[in-house]
C-alpha cells in the first residue's frame, strides 16, 4: 500500500512543496513521482517529490502521483490547489479584491477594492470570506476609494471580518441611505462617508477605536448614529461639518467621555450625544 503526505496541499504561484511517500507504512524513496493537470512547463516535480509551481501556471488544481517501483499496481495521489500571490487582484461575484496576506491555511486576507465594471449594485454586503482559485480568504478591509462616487449604492453592510474602512471609501455615494458596520471594525478613516447626502442612519459595532477627519462631513440627512463601542478614543477634526440635527447614541457608561470626544469637531447644529 502506498500513501502520500500531505494528501492535499495549497501552493502559491512560484513556490515549492515536498511530498513524501510511504509503502506499507514505512517512508520510502522507492517510488516514481508524476504530475498531471499542469499547464506551465515551469511546473515540475522532482524524483524526490519536490513540486515547484511555475509563476505562470494557469491551472487551479494539480494531481501528484506516487507509484511503487517494486509493484506498479500500487500508487497514491495527492491534490494540490494553486494559490495566487500576495497583491494579486481578482473578482468574486460583483466585486474586486486584492490579496493582502497570501497564507493558504484560511488565515489569508483580502481587501475589497470596488465593483466590477458594468455591474449595477444597490445593496452591498461585504462577505466574511471570499475564494480565489479555491483558496478561502478573510475580507478584512474596504479599500481607499472602493465605492467613491458610486451613485447607485443605497445600503451597505460591512462584513464580520472587516477591521478598517479606508479613506474616501464611500465618498459622494449620494444614494446611500443606511450603513451597518461590523463589530471588528476598529478604524473608519478620513472621508470614508464624506458628502453622502442621503445617508440617514449608521450603526457602528463594538470594536471602533478611531474615526478620521471629514468621515461624516456634509452628510446633511444623517439623523441617527449608533456607536456600540466603548473603545473609541480618537475622533478627527471637521468630522461632521454641515451635519445637523444628529443624535449620536452611545453606551450609557460612555456618554460623558464621548461628549468631550466629539466636542469642537466642527459638527453642525443640534448634534447631541445620548445613551
Amino acid at each position: 500500500m502506498v500513501t502520500i503526505t500531505p494528501k492535499s496541499a495549497a501552493i502559491i504561484l512560484g513556490k515549492s512543496k515536498t511530498f513524501t511517500a510511504k509503502i506499507n507504512g514505512i517512508t520510502s524513496t522507492q517510488v516514481s513521482w508524476t504530475l498531471s493537470g499542469n499547464k506551465s512547463k515551469k511546473t515540475k516535480i522532482t524524483t524526490t517529490g519536490k513540486l515547484t509551481v511555475g509563476s505562470d501556471e494557469k491551472a487551479t488544481t494539480l494531481t501528484v502521483k506516487a507509484v511503487s517501483k517494486a509493484d506498479k499496481t500500487k500508487s497514491a495521489t495527492a491534490t494540490v490547489k494553486i494559490a495566487a500571490k500576495e497583491n494579486s487582484k481578482f473578482t468574486s461575484g460583483n466585486f474586486t479584491y486584492i490579496i493582502t496576506n497570501g497564507k493558504t491555511n484560511g488565515s489569508g486576507t483580502v481587501t475589497l477594492t470596488g465593483i466590477v465594471k458594468g455591474k449595477k449594485v444597490t445593496t452591498l454586503t461585504v462577505p466574511a470570506t471570499v475564494k480565489c482559485q479555491s483558496i478561502s480568504y478573510k475580507v478584512t478591509a474596504v479599500g481607499d476609494k472602493a465605492f467613491d462616487q458610486n451613485k447607485r449604492l443605497k445600503k451597505a453592510v460591512i462584513g464580520s471580518n472587516v477591521t478598517k474602512i479606508g479613506k474616501n471609501a464611500f465618498r459622494d455615494c449620494t444614494s446611500l441611505t443606511e450603513v451597518t458596520v461590523g463589530n471588528k471594525v476598529t478604524k473608519i478613516l478620513s472621508g470614508a462617508f464624506l458628502r453622502c447626502k442621503s445617508l440617514k442612519k449608521i450603526t457602528i459595532g463594538t470594536g471602533l477605536k478611531e474615526i478620521g477627519t471629514h468621515a461624516f462631513c456634509m452628510d446633511k440627512a444623517l439623523r441617527t448614529m449608533t456607536i456600540k463601542s466603548t473603545k473609541l478614543t480618537k475622533v478627527g477634526n471637521h468630522l461632521m461639518n454641515a451635519t445637523n440635527n444628529l443624535k449620536i447614541k452611545v453606551p450609557a457608561a460612555k456618554v460623558s467621555d464621548y461628549k468631550k470626544l466629539f466636542a469642537n469637531k466642527a459638527q453642525g447644529k443640534n448634534v447631541k450625544v445620548i445613551k
